[in-house]
């Protein structure tokens, strides 16, 4: 994520929502200096399929997807979120990647806006209440995966709540998750290439 940062400057707080837990951090300021992180059990698919699967797809269950992933932000005991006043917050993870992927596409901000300038708490969120009323049908139609498009408006309801709590300046969506770090972390050590690892592959997605 710093490599993303193009003012040199480290993200004020980072958040990463995945499909088990939830990540909160504060990078290490200067040398020596720790890392300061929270690990939540709360993940979309751990806290919502069951109540998805339980459900026929449409609006009401749409809305009580984001009625009680709202909550769950709301609600979410953290002493970073609660300490730290944010500039930049960074949102990693699928569901954000696609959701900055849905931006782009419904016209909200330019490809690169989110992922090199940030954007506004302003712009998010309109962003976040486009996609918590989509069907998911649309959803699936514009490309997002079929068991991510059900659990995207929760996923949206669940940022949004967070993003407005943090009082954050700006949004930054920087694409990167577990492969460029294991990438960078190789190649940074100056080790040959893994053989598991193909040799062309897109990661631009």
């Amino acid at each position: 994520i710093r490599t993303r940062m193009v003012d040199g400057r480290d993200p004020d707080l980072l958040v990463e929502l995945g499909g088990g837990s939830l990540e909160i951090c504060v990078p290490a300021r200067e040398e020596g200096t720790n890392l300061r992180l929270e690990t939540h059990s709360i993940g979309l698919a751990a806290r919502f399929e069951t109540f998805l699967e339980s459900r026929q797809p449409g609006r009401d269950t749409r809305q009580e997807l984001c009625l009680k992933a709202s909550e769950l932000a709301s609600e979410l005991t953290s002493e970073l979120l609660d300490s730290v006043t944010p500039e930049t917050v960074v949102l990693s993870g699928g569901q954000a990647a696609m959701l900055d992927a849905l931006a782009f596409e419904w016209n909200l901000w330019g490809y690169d806006d989110s992922t090199l300038n940030g954007i506004s708490l302003e712009d998010f969120n309109a962003l976040c209440e486009r996609a918590m009323r989509e069907e998911t049908l649309t959803l699936i139609a514009l490309g997002i995966p079929p068991d991510r498009a059900s659990m995207l408006a929760g996923a949206a309801a669940f940022y949004h709540t967070l993003a407005v709590r943090s009082g954050a300046a700006r949004i930054l969506i920087p694409r990167v998750g577990l492969m460029e770090g294991l990438l960078r972390t190789v190649l940074g050590q100056g080790e040959a290439w893994p053989l598991w690892l193909p040799l062309v592959a897109d990661y631009s997605s």
